[in-house]
């Protein structure tokens, strides 16, 4: 299943602080499946987990201040300038939902 997932932090990430904590998260981030972070604070992610679990994992890495969203999407998509890999990254990957054969 495909995820976009969205963050706003609250914490400045160029301080010590805010360097540390984000890295964390950018680690809980990736270990979810194949990702891509070609848009600012926005992933797209490739995971089997539900939204909910993705949510509750990345909560531990976050602030009281910030926000993070988790929605699946489907195969109906369309970018721009998103680099000449990507439409490749993409057709490799998992579009289904849950219950869903792949």
């Amino acid at each position: 299943m495909m995820y976009f997932i969205s963050t706003r932090l609250s914490m400045d990430p160029r301080s010590e602080e805010g360097k540390a904590r984000y890295e964390n998260l950018l680690n809980a981030l990736t270990s979810l499946g194949p990702w891509s972070d070609r848009l600012d604070n926005t992933w797209l992610v490739e995971s089997k987990l539900s939204a909910s679990r993705i949510r509750t994992l990345l909560k531990p890495h976050l602030l009281e201040g910030d926000r993070v969203f988790v929605g699946q999407f489907t195969e109906n998509w369309a970018g721009y300038n998103m680099g000449s890999s990507f439409p490749e990254w993409a057709k490799r990957r998992d579009f289904s939902t849950p219950g869903q054969a792949p």
